[in-house]
């Protein structure tokens, strides 16, 4: 054999043998794809649960919100309620006054 020959035959073994590697350990097995599976259903179910969560951690938040909503509401009509009796009380207050001032004329007469 001559020296590029016997390089050729060897190229072609050597590929032959890398193909040969690359076969037998590129696959997978039964178990490992069964395994591979199983990882996959369990991330499944974890972002199912997580979406859950998710929705109802949405929910209870848009509760709180509509709930503080309404509890602005109700400080915001106190407060208005509260401005109309400072008023009343001042209207009572000066008409008290008023009647004071006509009881005191009348009691000098």
């Amino acid at each position: 054999m001559t020296r590029s020959r016997k390089s050729f035959v060897l190229v072609i073994a050597f590929v032959l043998f890398a193909a040969l590697a690359f076969s037998v350990s590129g696959c997978a097995t039964s178990q490992q794809i069964d395994d591979l599976q199983s990882q996959v259903d369990a991330a499944n179910q974890k972002a199912a649960q997580a979406l859950s969560e998710a929705q109802t951690a949405d929910t209870q938040a848009q509760d709180a919100m509509d709930a503080a909503n309404d509890a602005e509401a109700a400080a915001d009509r106190s407060e208005a309620a509260a401005d109309r009796s400072e008023a009343a009380a001042s209207r009572a207050e000066s008409a008290a006054e008023k009647c004071e001032a006509i009881f005191n004329k009348m009691g000098q007469k």
